[in-house]
């Protein structure tokens, strides 16, 4: 049993002009001394992990404007802003900050990531009631939580089975679509929390093991697709916490493949969710704080056994981000 992954915090700060620039992560990363411009009046602070699934945070003069790789970066009334950078995220990584006060650019290498690879999943054409008890069902299948109409098609003939009726088909497949909408809806929600600025901490207080790690390759009924989430294996019932400040914007105890489901917005566009809940104590709407229960670890929906899938997206499903990237309690 292990309580941390992998360690990836080893910081160190470089000067660029009046830019004080926090690398986070096991990699190098260069930048070249400028003067400071005298027409500046307070600093840009940026913290980066540079890796793929890494992302920038930090703050710009508000009368500023900074881009990262030509996107211009939206930041709120503090001049605080956050970026994700994918799971394939390209090779460099440029930042440009210009305005009446400063220009100034630099870039950083992305190194590739070596994410696993070869796990075949194995035993998901059950009957719907076998799928749902967790027996002999795999992880996967979230098919990146949007399922298309083909994969509704094809659960719907692998769950309900030969004997199957068009209404039972229709129905099925509404459930499905209005699950995809409302996991939609909750990405999209915009709220003002600041957690995306707070140092976060692990969902799970206690020990617990990596049962597939972040951005793995995984193949079924020959698709080959990369995993989202880092699946967190612990006894079920053990509490599941906010990892930072933010707002639920979507609880429900019963997804079809998630299960019990909570969404939580920590603002800037950065959305964490856990899924295969046995229990959800929180109500979309509602403000929680770093440490405050969520619910408790579960095998609900499509899982093999007691685990958290936490998964940690930027800007609806612009950027998929490693979660533990920003762990530093």
């Amino acid at each position: 049993m292990i309580k941390r992954g992998y360690s990836m915090r080893a910081e160190f700060c470089v000067a660029l002009g009046l830019c004080a620039l926090t690398v986070v992560g096991n990699c190098d990363a260069q930048a070249t001394n400028q003067p400071a411009d005298p027409r500046s009046q307070s600093d840009v602070l940026l913290e980066v992990a540079p890796l793929q699934g890494g992302y920038v945070r930090g703050s710009i003069q508000v009368d500023q404007t900074l881009e990262i790789n030509g996107r211009v970066v939206e930041h709120d009334q503090a001049g605080r802003f956050f970026v994700g950078l994918d799971r394939d995220a390209g090779s460099t990584l440029t930042i440009t900050e210009s305005g009446v006060h400063a220009h100034r650019e630099m870039n950083i290498a992305i190194p590739r990531r070596d994410y696993q690879t070869g796990i075949v999943i194995t035993g998901l054409s059950k009957s719907l009631s076998e799928n749902l008890s967790g027996r002999d069902v795999s992880p996967t299948g979230h098919h990146d939580l949007f399922p298309s109409e083909k994969d509704i098609a094809d659960e719907a003939m692998a769950a309900l089975g030969p004997t199957r009726t068009v209404q039972e088909v229709t129905s099925f497949a509404d459930r499905l679509r209005n699950e995809s909408v409302a996991k939609a809806e909750a990405l999209s929600e915009v709220t003002q929390s600041t957690g995306f600025t707070q140092s976060w901490r692990y969902p799970i207080a206690t020990d617990f093991r990596v049962s597939s790690p972040w951005g793995a390759e995984r193949t079924y009924a020959g698709k080959t697709s990369f995993h989202g989430g880092l699946d967190m294996a612990a006894p079920s019932g053990t509490s599941i916490l906010a990892p930072a400040d933010g707002v639920v914007t979507l609880a429900d105890d019963d997804f079809y493949y998630e299960g019990g489901v909570v969404f939580v917005d920590h603002g800037q566009g950065l959305t964490s969710m856990y899924l295969h809940m046995s229990q959800v104590d929180v109500v979309a709407g509602e403000e929680v704080a770093k440490g405050q229960k969520l619910g408790a670890v579960g095998a609900t929906g499509r899982a093999t056994g007691p685990h958290l899938c936490w998964r940690l997206y930027w800007n609806g499903r612009f950027a998929i981000i490693d979660p533990q990237l920003l762990i530093s309690d």
